[in-house]
């Protein structure tokens, strides 16, 4: 364990300076328990408690940075749908229908916006669809015109602006 990483664990706790000097010579220093006991007059059964008490921070001090990592990371995707609506609504005005990609459904148009997380696609009607980015099988450039349909929660992307051909010849 770093210098670093052990004071800010055992800032959380209520340690005495002697416990404390003890872990940081286990955990940093990589010395056995009874060598500490003896360096800082501590038992060694004192010793297996305060380095239990100092796991028990750290787990504590990473569970909360992994919740607040999670909170961040919806956040930054409700920001990315946000943005993907105020894309449509700079460009269409502010009576274009938002909607969300429908399962039963094929949409079909241009691509006119992306975000982090997010792609917008004009429809036509004065109707945009904002799909989710991790949900589509590739992401299109914006200006292509394609047709997303989604199978078992994957969106199927075909470029529709590619000319259709049969056997060599235009159709």
């Amino acid at each position: 364990m770093s210098p670093e990483d052990f004071k800010a664990i055992v800032s959380t706790t209520r340690l005495t300076t002697a416990s404390r000097e003890a872990a940081r010579l286990v955990l940093c220093e990589g010395m056995k328990n009874v060598d500490v006991a003896d360096i800082c007059g501590i038992s060694e059964v004192r010793i297996s408690q305060v380095l239990k008490s100092v796991r028990a921070a750290q787990a504590k001090l990473e569970n909360e940075q992994t919740r607040r990592s999670s909170s961040e990371l919806v956040a930054a995707y409700d920001a990315s749908y946000a943005h993907a609506v105020k894309i449509s609504r700079d460009r269409f005005g502010d009576d274009v229908a938002i909607a969300a990609p429908s399962v039963l459904s094929r949409n079909v148009g241009e691509v006119t916006g992306r975000t982090h997380y997010h792609l917008v696609q004009n429809v036509g009607k004065d109707k945009v669809v904002i799909h989710d980015l991790g949900k589509l099988e590739r992401a299109p450039a914006e200006g292509k015109s394609v047709a997303i349909e989604y199978k078992q929660g994957r969106g199927q992307v075909v470029d529709t602006s590619q000319e259709r051909t049969r056997g060599g010849r235009s159709l």
